[in-house]
């Protein structure tokens, strides 16, 4: 049973999109076929599911085993009851996740797959899923986009929401806090190579610059997977969620690395 490590119940307006039944399939009832995005934070792993999720045929691969914005807000709209039970939680997911074709997809960041494992169901999971290991090869980079998401909350931004006029949150940039912040990405990552090691798994490797040059081979590498031919080619702008591309974040990596320079 998981009962949310302490953290209690996601206050109104803070779970995921995903979480709402308008993305729940007609229940499937056979044996799909799984994949993960395995991941850390900030390496573009939302905009490839969305890129997925869009076809009809790849599932609905979201944060199911992030437990505060998306286990347990979905657990309590599908009245599963609280503690979270594992077993029954990825029981319903799978059961209204998986695309009409068959197939089921999620994404986890390392440190989220780590609380689930200790769960029969999730390793049952795992061995029978393929797997996309997708990194960033700008890890700096990444741990700014990290930081500045930690510090305003602005996690996604979607062509709806997005307002330009609006006044920039205030941030503060600390070199140290982007220290931890790269070490914790290296950690996520690092348990995904461990699992993949014990398991004799070797992922299909994608890199975020990869997929932003080239979203359409990037994009039908995960498809062959699991052996969906997509009939249309996949271009950035049909994701809903927008590349937070801020000239700020060029401003503070030159800051960071401005710090590391003797």
């Amino acid at each position: 049973m998981v009962a949310g490590g302490g953290r209690g119940v996601a206050p109104p307006g803070r779970f995921h999109p995903l979480v709402a039944a308008a993305f729940d399939q007609v229940p499937f009832d056979g044996q799909p076929r799984c994949y993960f995005l395995a991941t850390a934070h900030r390496c573009g792993s939302h905009l490839l599911a969305d890129l997925l999720t869009a076809t009809g045929e790849m599932g609905v691969p979201a944060e199911y085993f992030n437990i505060f914005h998306v286990a347990e807000p979905m657990a309590r709209r599908l009245d599963l009851g609280y503690p979270l039970g594992v077993e029954r939680y990825l029981e319903a997911v799978i059961r209204l996740r998986t695309t009409p074709n068959g197939v089921f997809g999620a994404k986890a960041h390392g440190d989220q797959i780590r609380h689930f494992l200790p769960a029969p169901a999730t390793r049952r999971l795992l061995a029978r899923s393929r797997f996309v290991r997708l990194r960033r090869r700008d890890a700096v980079a990444q741990a700014i986009s990290f930081d500045l998401a930690l510090q305003t909350n602005a996690w996604l931004e979607t062509r709806q929401s997005v307002d330009r006029s609006r006044p920039r949150l205030d941030t503060t940039f600390i070199a140290w806090r982007i220290d931890r912040l790269l070490a914790r990405i290296a950690a996520a990552d690092q348990l995904w190579d461990n699992l993949f090691d014990a398991n004799g798994v070797t992922p299909l490797e994608l890199w975020y610059e990869d997929l932003l040059a080239d979203p359409d081979t990037a994009c039908r590498a995960v498809c062959a997977l699991v052996g969906v031919k997509p009939r249309e080619r996949f271009e950035l702008s049909q994701s809903r969620f927008l590349r937070q591309d801020d000239p700020q974040k060029a401003e503070w990596r030159e800051r960071y690395l401005a710090s590391l320079r003797c």
